[in-house]
Formats: structure tokens, C-alpha cells, sequence
């Protein structure tokens, strides 16, 4: 059986190609998605099925809880032992480049979306440090935040551990 892998928020263009199954995700209907669903709900598919998930500019997109809710399942649709890697704009670089420039459309665009359809808005801003925290608080091992592919904005990789801890407390008594 191939590798399953998911791909959020995928608009009018995959980022994500290779050999495997991939399964492009957005709440919104195109040529491009093989799932509609809003990230913010929860997703469609059962538990440890991906074995590995991609993101490119999606979760800017989401309220702050909604970015929680998408975190938390993918670490649940992830396999043990399979990651995540997630591109977003990085807020510090926008309020820095803003006290040295202004706002320029760059900055502007990257703060609150480039508003070209009703969900093409920013709902929430990331840095490492808040960035690297949701991870972590969602369970994810290997968290590595930083600079992504441009310097405006980050990339985090984080890991579903091969075997997930649980307390008593998880166990009905």
C-alpha cells in the first residue's frame, strides 16, 4: 500500500508533488482539492491514516482556537513517528521590516492577506516562540521552528512520537 499524505490549504496550485498519495485540502471548492472541509472543524479521515502532512501559507488563515483544532488533528491523523511541515508569514519579521519601512503592500499583504475572496484574510499571526508552543502543546516531538524558505517567514517541522504517552487520567475508571 502506498503512503497517504495530506496537503492543507492547497487553493488553486498543490506545493506538495511526489510518488505518494496526496490528498489536497481546502474549505473551498477546486479543480485542485481532492477534500472540502474547514480546517477549523476538525478532518474528515480517521486516525493515523497520513503519513505525512504539508502546509504552505494556511494557517495564518485560521482563528487562533481554529489553528488549535487543526493541530491537534493532524497529530491524530498522523501515524507514530510521521511529521508535519508547516510555511507561514513570521510575525516578527513583518513588525520589524514595519518600524524600519512602514507598511508596505508586502507587509500589509502579509499581515492581513492579500483579501482577494472572503478567505483570503489573515485571522492570526505567528512567531516561533507561539509557533513552537501550539506545537508542542498538541503533543508534537522534534519541534523545529525557524526560518523557512524566505526570510519573511517561518517553517516548523514537529514529529508525532512512535508512541504517544497517555495518563491514568485517559483511562475511564
Amino acid at each position: 500500500m502506498r503512503a497517504m499524505f495530506l496537503e492543507f490549504g492547497v487553493g488553486h496550485a498543490a506545493q506538495w508533488d511526489g510518488p505518494d498519495r496526496y490528498v489536497r485540502v481546502d474549505r473551498r471548492i477546486l479543480p485542485s482539492v481532492d477534500v472540502v472541509c474547514d480546517l477549523e472543524e476538525g478532518l474528515p479521515f480517521r486516525d493515523g491514516i497520513a503519513s505525512g502532512i504539508f502546509s504552505s501559507h494556511c494557517l495564518e488563515h485560521l482563528s487562533f482556537a481554529g489553528a488549535e483544532t487543526c493541530v491537534r488533528e493532524t497529530f491524530r491523523v498522523l501515524k507514530p513517528g510521521s511529521g508535519l511541515q508547516f510555511y507561514l508569514p513570521d510575525f516578527e519579521w513583518c513588525a520589524l521590516t514595519y518600524l524600519r519601512e512602514g507598511i508596505s503592500e508586502h507587509v500589509r499583504d502579509f499581515v492581513m492577506g492579500q483579501q482577494r475572496h472572503p478567505w483570503d484574510f489573515h485571522r492570526s499571526i505567528w512567531d516561533v516562540k507561539t509557533l513552537s508552543a501550539l506545537l508542542a502543546r498538541c503533543g508534537f516531538v522534534g519541534v523545529s521552528v525557524g526560518q523557512g524558505r524566505q526570510p519573511d517567514e517561518l517553517e516548523a517541522r514537529a514529529q508525532k512520537p512512535e508512541l504517544v504517552p497517555f495518563s491514568c487520567e485517559d483511562v475511564d475508571a
